[in-house]
């Protein structure tokens, strides 16, 4: 089992809200020590997790200094808009919170070339990384992805910069996403999975299987953050 990584088991229904639980305790703390925070947020099933987040920000007096969001990834796909990270985030009040409380957070461009907006995004986030403490929640797929990063595809996402953009065969087919340099600069990581079809993946990632086959397991690449913390109704033995 890796030594950096700290697994939660709850039920179902229960998973979300502890890991929320925990983010906004992380929140406080770094908060209550003056800590520029910087925190990055998937899509997906990630998205569960926003509503509680954003009650909790409208409920507290945070000095919007210390706290920052970002995008993990997104779907590029500015012609038809549908299903678009942002959006679905958007979707559980966080941003308008976020508008009101005078809180930061940077999206990726929809309105750009898709060239244009992968750079204009890995400028932003060299720049966020200068924050204190670095954050993300991230999910993990039953195919091993993590963030946007495919499996079969690391000599299009590997690459030495915070943010890629590549073309695939998948459902989206252009995605943007933090890379694996990104990732290993974080300081935790939030990891929130549940389903049984995701037991093979996470045993995986919490027995340090496949280390370092990063295309065929792209979630290994977690395995880099110091302090990962596992939310998961799977129990991995």
């Amino acid at each position: 089992m890796l030594k950096n990584i700290t697994v939660y088991h709850y039920k179902p229904a229960e998973v979300w809200g502890k890991a929320v639980d925990f983010l906004v305790n992380r929140i406080r703390l770094n908060h209550n020590m003056s800590i520029k925070t910087l925190i990055l947020l998937s899509g997906g099933s990630a998205v569960n997790l926003y509503r509680d987040l954003g009650a909790f920000i409208e409920k507290n007096d945070l000095d919007p200094k210390f706290l920052t969001f970002a995008q993990v990834d997104e779907r590029y796909q500015p012609e038809s808009g549908r299903d678009i990270n942002a959006n679905n985030i958007k979707e559980t009040g966080l941003w308008k919170i976020c508008d009101e409380k005078k809180i930061s957070y940077h999206l990726i461009s929809q309105r750009e070339s898709f060239t244009d907006s992968i750079d204009g995004y890995n400028a932003i986030l060299e720049s966020l990384f200068r924050m204190t403490y670095k954050l993300a929640v991230l999910g993990v797929g039953a195919d091993g992805h993590t963030a946007g990063l495919l499996p079969g595809s690391e000599k299009k996402w590997n690459k030495k910069l915070f943010v890629t953009g590549y073309e695939n065969n998948g459902e989206y087919k252009k995605r943007i996403s933090v890379t694996p340099k990104t990732i290993g600069l974080l300081d935790q990581v939030f990891v929130v999975a549940n389903g049984v079809e995701k037991k093979e993946a996470l045993t995986n990632l919490v027995k340090g299987k496949k280390k370092g086959k990063w295309d065929e397991f792209p979630a290994g690449i977690i395995a880099l953050v110091p302090n990962i913390n596992l939310f998961t109704d799977q129990r991995i033995i």
